[in-house]
Order: C-alpha cells, then structure tokens, then sequence
C-alpha cells in the first residue's frame, strides 16, 4: 500500500521566484519590482494617499522611477530582478525601497 500512494504522489513543478530565502520584507519588496506594482508615490497619490506623486530625488516616483532614480545606492536595470538567479545588486535594490516603504 505504501508504494502505491507515493506513485499517485508527484512532486510540485511550481517553484517560489528567487529571493524567497530573503527576509520577508525584502522578498515582498523585490515581487513588487518584478511585477512593477508597488506603493510608489505616483500610485499613493492616484489612490488619494499623498498630496504629490515626487519622489525625495524630486522625479515623478512611478515604476521605472524605481530603477532610475538618483538616490539608489548602485546601478541596476530591470533585467536583474526578471533572471532565475537574484543578483546582489536586485537585493540591495530592493533592500532600499523597502527602507522606503515601497
């Protein structure tokens, strides 16, 4: 009996999106840039949350503000949060934001 169920059984294909050995934060935080969603504050300010769209840089904080802006502790493209393996510089990205609230 025991050899059958384990043949009806067949592991998961899905997997969870690099980083998820991240804190939880952080990991929340590189989704949102992966997905392009996120607490911005262009979003804030469409939801009726904040008076302004700015970011502290003074830009319009829109999703690819996020990867742009000039306040970010290192370069880094959108690229870097789509590949199977987190680079460190996603993470530090990310770790940024987050800081931030986003």
């Amino acid at each position: 009996m025991k050899g059958h169920s384990a043949q009806l059984w067949k592991d998961p294909k899905e997997r969870l999106p690099p980083g998820s050995h991240l804190p939880w934060s952080i990991w929340k935080t590189l989704n949102r840039l992966r997905t392009e969603t996120g607490r911005t504050a262009s979003n804030m300010e469409k939801w009726g949350i904040k008076e302004d769209g700015k970011c502290e840089c003074g830009g319009e904080q829109d999703v690819d503000h996020l990867f742009a802006c000039p306040l970010l502790p290192i370069e880094c493209s959108k690229e870097e949060f789509l590949t199977h393996e987190i680079s460190d510089k996603a993470i530090q990205i990310a770790a940024y934001w987050e800081g931030k609230g986003i």
